[in-house]
């Protein structure tokens, strides 16, 4: 399971799952996974993310503001954990709960026993 936390927007502390290898859409079309109907800073098909092992993979779907990765504008970017992704007046935060994060995230937190793991 992949979760975007919303950082920012209408619904900000939501948290979506994401399942991997199955893209969900977000955008102001009412159809969209994730639609925002009132949001006219969005397309209605503006941006795409599907989970793979600890990345995502964002795709601007043709929008028309952009969407952006850190600030940077950009047509598709993996994106690791902790990552921002801005679409029209949303932000949002990549967390992943892939088994390979969960398994590493363990391993370090093993090493530091000693304190509380903050990873």
């Amino acid at each position: 399971m992949y979760i975007l936390d919303v950082t920012d927007g209408p619904r900000k502390g939501e948290r979506i799952k994401l399942r991997e290898a199955k893209p969900v859409i977000f955008g102001r079309n009412p159809a969209a996974p994730f639609a925002v109907p009132a949001d006219i800073t969005m397309s209605g098909k503006h941006f795409s993310a599907v989970g793979n092992g600890d990345i995502c993979m964002v795709t601007d779907e043709g929008s028309s503001n952009g969407t952006y990765v850190d600030g940077v504008r950009i047509v598709a970017q993996q994106v690791i954990p902790g990552q921002r992704i801005r679409a029209g007046s949303w932000n949002f935060r990549w967390l992943s709960t892939s088994p390979a994060n969960r398994s590493s995230r363990a391993r370090h937190c093993r090493r530091r026993s000693f304190r509380p793991c903050s990873r």
